[in-house]
């Protein structure tokens, strides 16, 4: 962990299943950090970000991003193939593994490598304890027990996890293959004598977390076994399959030596997992729980509405889940810049990115708009950032319309909840998910997430985190509105009169009053950074006023002594400024037509005596 307190994860092969269930899991859990002080930074790299077959291209990257930690995701993984291609298989899961490892060690990083339940032969009448020995009977197999080996012999700190029967909402995996068989044929034939347990992407990117929140296993070599608890055939998997997902699509069950293969597959791979529970402390879930979870959102079709930065986060979410988005509902391009050049909004670039159906209103209420709306025939609206809706349109869906707020309602309605509980000093903050209504912001609530606010953490700071928070938040609302599991309860207060608002910013609220106390100005200064900016002015000898900006200060220990706004400096990498209590030091801030410069970086080329001595 390096000097700021930031744990770096590396991901590699982030584009499979696991990775990309991993981004998703730290998403969630970036979100919800009890900690604003300590950050979790996640690097994701597929082979076109890093090469790890390439030893030197591994090491300059671990350097260059001072990584921590290295979840291996990256493998070879078309068992088939493997019988033939034994080159490049060995080459990525034997090689390009030894080359994390060799890194892993010279750095002193903590290595968690993905590996599979083909190093068994699968012959064994109980279940596989990490301990038991290995005999893999495939190129694949033997190609990963290879990595393994390559992991143990180097002496990094590391961990094994073995993984079998993986699927997930990404990639191609044997649950979307049924599910898209299932439709297109009447008959599926699946074998029945292969046992094992399948493993939801997702649960195990959660495990992965508990290993890496869990220093003290960090400092040794072991295997784990990750599973979810149960054991099948692969024919009463298909069945449960085709099953939950409707389908009239009939499953046979037949032997292995139906089913003509080059590969040589376990017939019997159930894990234990009673040692993996035990050391992460954790519970893991049943096959069948997963899979109804896996199912659980897939039908719903949902209209997103938003424009700002904060709403793509919710959208990415959402379509990282996999959720049926039929069209998103933005703002009309608008002019911006010196050359007043039509620009899209955030929310708009990420819809065309997806290639995402896209509707941009002038009038919410237009005909022609609301016609377009019905015809889409959706279940559910999800509204972040976006404009007041009129009741013919929050009231159109069957499943209702939901806005994901920036704040605890019924605190802080209105444009800016996070700038005003910066600026008011809070220390809690969060977003609320809630039903629209004909009043703004005051709909039933259905679900909230807390966070602290950090003692110096600016509006910029909580604003990205309150995004990803947002965004989990919209993830879970959608899946308990689908599953029928929403309680709200009305926004209710004994004194409204004492309830903060939120109202739109403007320019004269961004002025800094030095005549203030140093508290105020402090956490003013930083709930406005970094836009729109508080700013002061100062009057050059010439009578010419320019405008300061200020966006990061502190407060000194030290007593004002002469008039609020008077500064004083020693030129090297101090600015003091006089409240009407304690002195408060500018750590950043950015003259009228200049550039945002650190206080070091502006004060060599300050001309203090230029200036009336005096911001106002």
């Amino acid at each position: 962990m390096n000097g700021n307190n930031e744990l770096t994860v590396l991901v590699t092969g982030s584009n499979g299943q696991l990775g990309r269930a991993m981004r998703m899991e730290a998403q969630k859990r970036l979100s919800q950090k009890i900690n604003p002080d300590k950050r979790l930074k996640m690097l994701y790299c597929d082979v076109e970000e890093l090469d790890i077959t390439d030893q030197n291209a591994v090491y300059t990257y671990c350097t260059t991003f001072a990584v921590d930690i290295i979840v291996n995701c990256a493998a070879y993984t078309d068992v088939d193939k493997a019988e033939t291609d034994v080159e490049q298989a060995y080459l990525l899961n034997e090689t390009g593994v030894a080359h994390l490892a060799a890194v892993a060690k010279v750095l002193d990083l903590f290595l968690i490598h993905i590996s599979t339940d083909y190093v068994f032969a699968g012959t064994a009448t109980l279940p596989y304890s990490p301990d038991m020995p290995t005999d893999p009977g495939s190129v694949y197999g033997k190609s990963k027990l290879a990595g393994e080996l390559a992991v143990k012999r180097s002496g990094c700190r590391s961990a094994i996890i073995r993984t079998s029967w993986l699927y997930s909402k990404w990639g191609n995996n044997f649950v979307k293959s049924i599910i898209r068989n299932a439709q297109e044929k009447t008959l599926l034939r699946v074998v029945n004598d292969q046992w094992g347990a399948p493993t939801y992407a997702p649960d195990l990117a959660f495990a992965i977390f508990e290993l890496i929140d869990a220093p003290d296993l960090h400092q040794s070599y072991h295997i784990y076994h990750y599973a979810n608890q149960g054991k099948i055939t692969w024919y009463d998997f298909a069945k449960t399959i085709v099953a939950f997902s409707c389908a009239s699509c009939k499953v046979e069950p037949i032997t292995s030596a139906d089913y003509p293969s080059i590969v040589k597959r376990p017939a019997c791979s159930v894990f234990n997992l009673s040692d993996t529970e035990k050391k992460l402390k954790i519970t893991i879930p049943h096959w069948e729980d997963s899979l109804k979870d896996y199912f659980n959102h897939r039908k719903t079709k949902i209209v997103f509405m938003g424009t700002p930065e904060f709403a793509v986060a919710s959208l990415e979410a959402l379509l990282q889940e996999e959720l049926n988005i039929v069209a998103v509902v933005t703002a009309p391009d608008k002019p911006a810049g010196r050359g007043k050049q039509l620009q899209m909004s955030e929310v708009k670039k990420c819809a065309l990115t997806h290639h995402l159906p896209l509707l941009q209103p002038d009038k919410l209420k237009d005909p022609s708009f609301i016609a377009q709306l019905q015809a889409l025939q959706a279940d559910l609206f999800i509204v972040v950032a976006f404009r007041m809706l009129p009741e013919v349109v929050f009231a159109m869906p069957p499943l209702r319309t939901f806005n994901v707020h920036g704040s605890l309602l019924p605190n802080y309605r209105g444009a800016a909840p996070i700038h005003w509980a910066v600026i008011n000093g809070e220390t809690e903050t969060g977003v609320t998910t809630f039903f629209l209504n004909k009043e703004i912001d005051k709909g039933n609530i259905i679900d909230q997430k807390k966070v602290a606010i950090g003692k110096n953490e600016t509006t910029g700071e909580l604003y990205e985190r309150l995004m990803y928070l947002g965004a989990t938040l919209s993830v879970e609302t959608v899946k308990n509105i689908e599953k029928g599991a929403v309680i709200t309860h009305p926004q209710i207060h004994e004194d409204t009169t004492i309830l903060k608002p939120a109202p739109k910013i403007y320019k004269e609220d961004t002025l800094i009053n030095w005549d203030d106390s140093a508290e105020h100005l402090f956490n003013k200064i930083r709930g406005l950074s970094p836009f729109p900016g508080a700013y002061t002015r100062i009057k050059n000898k010439e009578g010419e006023i320019e405008i300061v900006k200020c966006f990061l200060v502190s407060i000194s220990t030290e007593l004002s002594k002469e008039k609020a706004g008077t500064f004083v400096s020693n030129g090297r990498d101090f600015l003091a400024v006089n409240t009407n209590d304690y002195m408060i030091f500018i750590q950043s801030l950015q003259f009228q037509g200049k550039k945002r410069l650190e206080i070091e970086q502006f004060l060599p080329g300050f001309r203090a005596n230029n200036y009336i001595n005096l911001f106002f």
